[in-house]
């Protein structure tokens, strides 16, 4: 705490909590506006490849068309767009994105597309992810410890 000259207390910690906190919503905002719009590209994508699978080159000519267009300068990658495809194509058959789902970086979604082969193991390590703030690194590490078998993820 720091005193004011006319003795009141100013509490820089409670300064430090505000800027923190801020500063995680916004994070939440904004990564939950990024699945939201990697699980549309997803659905886009699936749509389109109904017609046919697409080829190599057709993937990479999109990734470059969108960073072309300063549309995508970073993230869409034809494998990642791959990626959202896939992603779009695991949950949908459950319906919508859980609403849940959009607290959990991409990085932690691409380790539960990889290493989840049930939907109730993603469900499951969704929720653990989330409520533990595991970074992908130990979601997978948590994944693996588990062997996929739909036991509890927790310690």
């Amino acid at each position: 705490m720091r005193a004011h000259g006319d003795g009141r207390k100013f509490d820089f910690g409670t300064l430090g909590e505000l800027v923190r906190v801020g500063r995680e919503r916004a994070w939440l905002a904004a990564n939950a506006q990024m699945i939201t719009t990697y699980f549309q590209v997803g659905a886009a994508l699936a749509i389109r490849s109904l017609d046919s699978d697409w080829t190599e080159e057709e993937w990479d000519s999109l990734s470059r068309w969108l960073v072309g267009r300063g549309a995508a300068p970073l993230g869409f990658s034809s494998e990642n767009l791959k990626q959202m495809k896939r992603f779009h194509e695991v949950w949908s058959p459950y319906g919508d994105l859980p609403p849940k789902a959009l607290a959990l970086s991409w990085g932690c979604h691409l380790v539960l597309l990889e290493a989840c082969t049930s939907h109730h193991d993603r469900l499951l390590f969704l929720d653990a992810a989330i409520r533990k703030r595991w970074s992908p690194q130990e979601l997978s590490n948590r994944i693996r410890a588990n062997g996929r078998s739909g036991a509890d993820p927790s310690p």
